[in-house]
């Protein structure tokens, strides 16, 4: 079985893009495809088009709506994974499911990354990477028995979420993460 790739171009996806956000906007559709009454806009067994798009920092991928929208394997796209509004690739070819109401909330693709989502991302990665190297040095000044596994920055960089093993449970680290805290600088800096 072979599939063909749609060769389509980038002015073109961002024009398909912006029509199926316009549409999606005047029916009133939200991400998640429902009502506030909790009703969809599907029926059992209607047919869904769906892509699956994986995220930095996740072994496994999920799936998003595709709508009227054409995308190719491994485009990048900006969508809402489960650490907040995210640059991810696009790793299946579309492929099409009967709808049952245990798949909701069925995401949709925000849009099509451009540089400066991508360029955001990698901004990210660095303050990332500088906040985890401040935090592991304040950890071995302060000599407690942690280590910083990583950080991540999450929701549209206005959180960062420090990762940490520690070796002895009984201590009080409160004192602690507030010098950590106090050290860092707001991300709008």
């Amino acid at each position: 079985m072979t599939e063909q790739i749609n060769e389509t171009s980038s002015a073109e996806l961002e024009e398909n893009t912006t029509a199926y956000d316009q549409e999606s906007a005047e029916e009133g559709s939200s991400p998640d495809s429902t009502d506030d009454r909790g009703d969809t806009r599907w029926q059992e067994g209607d047919e869904v088009t769906l892509v699956r798009v994986r995220f930095p920092g996740n072994s496994r991928s999920f799936p998003f709506l595709v709508g009227k929208r054409h995308f190719r394997y491994g485009q990048k796209v900006v969508a809402m994974s489960d650490r907040g509004m995210d640059v991810g690739y696009i790793n299946s070819f579309p492929y099409t499911v009967k709808f049952k109401k245990s798949m909701l909330p069925i995401r949709s693709i925000n849009k099509v990354a451009e540089q400066s989502d991508i360029e955001e991302m990698q901004g990210n990665l660095a303050k990332q990477k500088e906040a985890q190297g401040t935090a592991s040095k304040l950890v071995s000044d302060l000599g407690l028995d942690m280590h910083i596994t990583h950080v991540e920055i999450i929701q549209f960089g206005k959180k960062m979420v420090f990762y940490f093993t520690i070796l002895d449970f009984t201590h009080q680290f409160r004192e602690e993460f507030l010098e950590i805290l106090e050290t860092q600088p707001t991300v709008d800096q």
